[in-house]
């Protein structure tokens, strides 16, 4: 079967192997790129929802509201906190 993987790198690429194991064809066809861009975080946050666990990894070191309750639209994205903890 041939599929084509639309997520951004290096998750697409991840995806691909696993499928090409599988014994299929793979279009990497990534619909975004991921960057990091200037953020201000307000003084007083009361929470933090995240609908991506690539926002959380993009989240620059020091800097976010760590210590509020996360709001995750999924469970990968929800225990991937590796930037917020």
């Amino acid at each position: 079967m041939r599929i084509a993987v639309t997520r951004p790198a290096p998750q697409g690429e991840a995806t691909a192997r696993t499928l090409l194991a599988g014994g299929h064809q793979v279009i990497l066809a990534p619909l975004m790129i991921l960057a990091t861009l200037p953020a201000h975080w307000p003084e007083a946050v009361d929470a933090v929802l995240a609908t991506s666990a690539n926002a959380l990894r993009r989240l620059p070191d020091g800097k976010g509201p760590y210590a509020q309750p996360l709001f995750a639209v999924g469970e990968a994205t929800a225990t991937d906190r590796k930037s917020v903890v």
